[in-house]
């Protein structure tokens, strides 16, 4: 019993970590931007791709915008207050991706 106890624990471990590294790996070309109004696309197109050139990332590793791959608005959850925007999923190309 208690090997199968340490073994569940290390195989916890192991995935945590690899969670985490994929996690990481995702943040290097991948954002979700709040608060663009709902406009015609290639408004709310140009607004994010503005965002992005401008945008100083947190994550030490992260290189400069380099190209916005897609820009999706994401309508999985509606937020709290009926009058916001919905989110937006932005994919894009950064040196530290390639």
């Amino acid at each position: 019993m208690r090997k199968t106890q340490e073994i569940n624990r290390s195989a916890q471990a192991i995935l945590q970590k690899h969670l985490e590294t994929n996690q990481h790996e995702a943040r290097k070309n991948n954002a979700i931007v709040y608060g663009i109004e709902e406009k015609e696309e290639m408004i709310a197109l140009n607004q994010v791709e503005d965002l992005m050139k401008n945008y100083c990332f947190q994550h030490s590793d992260a290189q400069p915008y380099s190209k916005l791959k897609s820009v999706i608005r994401l309508r999985t959850s509606r937020p709290v207050d009926p009058n916001r925007p919905w989110s937006i999923k932005v994919e894009f190309t950064s040196e530290a991706s390639k």
